[in-house]
C-alpha cells in the first residue's frame, strides 16, 4: 500500500482469480493456460479470447431459444447450435457450462422439446454466472495491462 492506496493488480492476481474459478468448478485450467501464452507481441490475446466467447454465446443461446419456440422445430439447426455452444465452452475451459451443454445435447438426442427448453435455461443461467466472473476478469487484466 502507498499513501492508503491499494497496489495495482498484478499478473499473479489474475492467475489467482483464475484458480479461484477453477476451484469453484466454473473453469478447468485451459483459460489459465491461455493466459500464460500471452506475449508482449500480443498482450490482448487473453482478453480477446474471452470477449469473443462473451459476444458469441448469447447470440447462439438466443437463436436456440427462437428455434425451440417455433411450432415446427428445425432440429438440424438446433443441433448445430448446441454443438457450437458446447464447443465454445470447451474452447475456453468453461467446465460447468460444458456440462450444462452436454445435458442440452442429451435432451436433444432423446427428442424432448420441453427437456431442451429446460436444459437451455440451465445453459443460460450458467453462462450468466460465468459472464459476471469473466467480465470481472477482463477488467482485472485491463488494469494489469494499463500499468
Amino acid at each position: 500500500m502507498d499513501n492508503g492506496r491499494l497496489a495495482p493488480p498484478t499478473t499473479n492476481d489474475v492467475l489467482e482469480r483464475l484458480r479461484s474459478l477453477e476451484y469453484q468448478g466454473l473453469l478447468d485450467n485451459l483459460l489459465r493456460y491461455y493466459y500464460e501464452l500471452k506475449t508482449e507481441d500480443d498482450p490482448c490475446y487473453f482478453v480477446n479470447i474471452i470477449q469473443v466467447f462473451l459476444q458469441d454465446v448469447p447470440k447462439t443461446i438466443d437463436s436456440m431459444r427462437e428455434i425451440l419456440y417455433q411450432d415446427f422445430v428445425n432440429f438440424a439447426r438446433l443441433k448445430d447450435l448446441i454443438v457450437k455452444v458446447k464447443g465454445s465452452a470447451n474452447w475456453i475451459g468453461a467446465l460447468k457450462m460444458s456440462q450444462a451443454s452436454s445435458n442440452l445435447l442429451h435432451q436433444f438426442e432423446i427428442a424432448s422439446k420441453s427437456g431442451c427448453m429446460s436444459a437451455l435455461t440451465e445453459v443460460k443461467v450458467v453462462f450468466d454466472e460465468l459472464r459476471t466472473h469473466l467480465d470481472s476478469l477482463i477488467q482485472l487484466e485491463l488494469e494489469v495491462f494499463a500499468k
